[in-house]
């Protein structure tokens, strides 16, 4: 006995030496993320829970083959604290190079939580950075706290944030080049009143600019909201008038406008409104000039359903169309925008998942891409009573006429892996296929490890049964 005693002793002495907080309470991994690189491969970042609400935060890149590229574990690219049932707000786009530009927040030193907010003295401190080909920083730089980052289209990014300093507290666009220098000045361009950030949607217009949209409620009454858009060129200059354009002004709204590029310099903008006592969305979309193309309210699908789980999501179709998903229940749908606001596939939208009532356990947490060639590809989490009862992940393609290509209900993204699967993050892998990232741990919220799989255009999965282990 006193000798299991002297061995246990012995092995905590060991472990805490190596620099682990807890020997029974091992790091954990929160969501990762992903997205492609410039040779069919991928690129990653995920986060490790060291301790003591410790925070560190790796980037990976996976060759098309599924070979780790930046070592073991990855680059490490920063720390921090966040509390332990949070994660680091980050963000990654692609350079188009073979690297990425990533940013993050967190607190630099660990506040007293037990104390209120405002006596914390510890802020939170935004750190954007970009990674070449080898996975080497290149340049490192704070900015303000942001909602939303996107490509230059050439190396840089683009970010959005609202600026607290004056009383009309403005939303502003700032554009970080290349080389890590700010061609619209260090606070970027003023573009109008930001008072509703959570409604903010951003994309970029083709040629080195953006396009922005925030919902608006100065102007009417408490219960209709407008929509403003601005677009901003590569310069920095405001395209649509000193304040931006009304978009449209539906009676009431239940969501935020989702947006996105329809390769001729315009947006398509998509809703889910609440009209007499049903819902349904709602399409518009707006020319490089400014001036919206359909209906006033913009083009209903024609849905009327009594109410919607999930907000809807939306990807361009590279026609210059869009394919819409959405939720019903039990079900996920989708469907297909003309560049005319005509819906492409049958009416009320295909169905790209269905589970049975009586199985239906969880919500879907769903995310979607294209494929390249008119059509999507869909990666859901979902959770069942008695098929996937700690969650897992599917994936289905739709085809440019909204014909699903795998298998009915979809792919499994994953096999053999044991454990609570998180909600997934998808990238396009440019030949058809795509790159999904996920995590496994105790609950959906808390990951122990993240993986990255590749699933090919016919639904194989590239990167073996269980995808890669971004921790190995």
């Amino acid at each position: 006995m006193l000798r299991g005693v002297i061995l246990l002793i012995l092995a905590g002495a060991i472990v805490f030496s190596s620099g682990c907080t807890c020997l029974f309470n091992p790091p954990h991994i929160d969501v990762p993320l992903v997205v492609r690189d410039s040779s069919g491969g991928a690129l990653a970042i995920y986060e490790i829970l060291k301790g003591d609400d410790a925070r560190e935060l790796y980037a990976q890149r996976i060759s098309s083959g599924g070979s780790l590229q930046w070592g073991e574990k990855g680059v490490l690219i920063g720390c921090g604290y966040e509390r332990e049932s949070s994660t680091f707000d980050w963000h990654m786009v692609s350079d188009g190079a073979g690297g990425a530009i990533i940013a993050w927040e967190a607190f630099p030193t660990k506040p007293d939580w037990d104390l209120p907010y405002e006596e914390w003295k510890v802020h939170r401190v935004t750190t954007i950075l970009r990674l070449d080909s080898q996975g080497n920083i290149l340049w490192r730089r704070e900015v303000k706290p942001f909602y939303i980052m996107i490509s230059d289209g050439s190396g840089g990014a683009i970010i959005s944030y609202v600026d607290y300093s004056s009383e009309a507290k403005t939303l502003n666009a700032l554009r970080i080049d290349s080389r890590g220098d700010y061609p619209w000045g260090e606070d970027g361009v003023s573009l109008f009143w930001g008072n509703y950030s959570s409604s903010l949607r951003m994309v970029g217009d083709g040629s080195g600019g953006t396009i922005i949209v925030q919902q608006d409620d100065r102007y009417l009454s408490d219960t209709r909201f407008q929509c403003f858009a601005q677009k901003v060129d590569s310069m920095g200059r405001l395209i649509w008038g000193e304040k931006g354009i009304p978009v449209y002004i539906p009676l009431e709204s239940f969501e935020p406008v989702e947006l996105i590029n329809d390769g001729s310099g315009g947006a398509i903008l998509a809703r889910i409104m609440q009209i007499g006592g049903s819902f349904d969305i709602y399409v518009q979309r707006v020319d490089s000039s400014g001036k919206t193309l359909w209906q006033q309210d913009g083009k209903p699908l024609g849905l009327s359903k009594e109410e919607f789980r999930l907000q809807v999501q939306m990807i361009a179709d590279g026609q210059g169309g869009v394919v819409l998903i959405w939720d019903e229940g039990p079900s996920i749908y989708a469907q297909k925008i003309d560049t005319a606001g005509n819906a492409g596939w049958q009416s009320g939208g295909v169905q790209v998942y269905h589970q049975e009532i009586e199985e239906f356990l969880q919500s879907f947490y769903r995310d979607v891409a294209s494929d390249d060639d008119g059509g999507a590809i869909v990666v859901w989490w979902y959770q069942g009573k008695t098929e996937a009862r700690h969650g897992a992940l599917r994936a289905q393609r739709l085809s440019a006429n909204g014909k699903a290509l795998w298998q009915a209900n979809g792919v499994l993204v994953s096999t053999g892996v044991k454990g609570h699967y998180t909600p997934a993050t998808i990238s396009q892998d440019s030949f058809g296929g795509a790159l999904v990232a996920w995590g496994i741990g105790r609950n959906r919220n808390h990951a122990e490890k993240s993986y990255v799989q590749k699933i090919d255009s016919g639904g194989n999965l590239l990167w073996g049964a269980k995808g890669i282990r971004l921790n190995p």
